[in-house]
């Protein structure tokens, strides 16, 4: 009974420690928006353009201000794919979903480019509107 009862209290501390541990290893998430707005005209023969608030999601400082370094070519690399759609490539939520996607990597391949590592988790758009 008492080696029963010690082995219990044993493997709550055990559990309890090891949560503990996976707590402070954790990172935090951030949010990182792209200031100023993105406002693209679109390809084709009207006159038409995309306007759209972009968020970041970043886990840990360190690679947020890696990020925030390199913010100027992302919004470039951004701003070039934007400005290829045209109205017809975004007007459904599966084609703009598709868009966030290869803007999520395109921003990955940017910072793997410029920066050599900072993680970046994904790309959100807060705003989306086409005219």
């Amino acid at each position: 009974m008492r080696k029963s009862a010690l082995l219990l209290i044993l493997s709550i501390i055990s559990c309890m420690a090891h949560s503990d541990d996976e707590a402070a290893t954790e990172k935090k998430i951030e949010y990182l928006p792209l200031s100023p707005k993105f406002v693209v005209n679109l390809q084709g023969g009207r006159r038409s353009y995309l306007r759209a608030d972009i968020q970041l999601m970043v886990e840990g400082s360190e690679n947020l201000e890696t990020i925030k370094i390199h913010i100027p070519a992302i919004r470039h690399s951004l701003i070039l794919l934007f400005s290829d759609q045209s109205v017809d490539q975004l007007r459904s939520s599966a084609q703009r979903e598709e868009l966030r996607r290869k803007a999520l990597k395109l921003s990955q391949e940017t910072l793997e480019k410029y920066a050599h590592n900072g993680k970046l988790e994904d790309i959100f758009f807060t705003e989306f509107l086409v005219q």
